[in-house]
């Protein structure tokens, strides 16, 4: 069962496209390692990939029974993959939940 036929929001995986798989691997790869994780760079003047910095930020709250702000530094995106000339960048709380996201949607694709 899917996110969405369970009322919840999609997964998103934005893509960086790339003029061959080639030139994916040789000169993308920077951009995803950026994005991901927990060392993702999440700042305007920290990332080299600018678009969708808001988006890429999941905000979460330090825990039940807390008031103060939201914590918007963790990166959503868990993980990448290189598909053909395409870098997938893999929503997931963790790299195996952002594999399997990813996964599906190439499923879908194929």
């Amino acid at each position: 069962m899917t996110p969405s036929s369970q009322g919840l929001e999609s997964p998103t995986s934005p893509g960086r496209f790339n003029g061959s798989h080639e030139n994916a691997l040789a000169h993308g790869l920077v951009f995803a390692e950026e994005r991901i994780g927990r060392d993702a760079k999440l700042k305007i003047d920290e990332a080299t990939w600018k678009q969708g910095l808001k988006e890429a930020r999941a905000c979460t709250r330090h825990g039940v029974g807390y008031s103060d702000s939201s914590n918007c530094a963790i990166s959503r995106y868990g993980d990448y993959v290189v598909y053909g000339n395409v870098i997938l960048i893999c929503q997931g709380s963790n790299a195996s939940d952002a594999r399997d996201n990813c996964d599906a949607l190439i499923a879908q694709m194929q």
